[in-house]
C-alpha cells in the first residue's frame, strides 16, 4: 500500500503533535524564535513557512491539553464531621 504525500504529512503532524504532547512545550518567544531560524536554515525552507507550520502544531497541542483538562470533572468536597 502506497501513501499519498498528503497522509504522509497527516501521519508525520499527528507524530509531532503527539510528542510535543508528551514532552512539553517551550513558550519562550527569544527560544523559538532562534529554534525556528536554525531549523529553516538547516531543512533549506523559508521562515515564515516553519513559523506558520510552528503557530499550527502549537495551536493543536494547546487545543488537546484543554480538551484533556476540560474533562477533569472538580469532584465537590464533603465535609465529614
Amino acid at each position: 500500500m502506497t501513501l499519498t504525500k498528503e497522509r504522509v504529512g497527516e501521519i508525520a503532524f499527528m507524530i509531532l503533535q503527539s510528542e510535543m504532547f508528551d514532552r512539553g512545550v517551550c513558550l519562550d518567544s527569544k527560544q523559538i524564535k532562534r529554534k525556528i531560524k536554525d531549523l529553516a536554515k538547516k531543512l533549506g525552507i523559508p521562515t515564515h513557512e516553519l513559523s506558520d507550520f510552528f503557530k499550527v502544531i502549537t495551536s493543536a497541542v494547546y487545543e488537546k491539553t484543554m480538551a484533556t483538562l476540560n474533562t477533569m470533572a472538580e469532584k465537590p468536597k464533603t465535609n465529614k464531621v
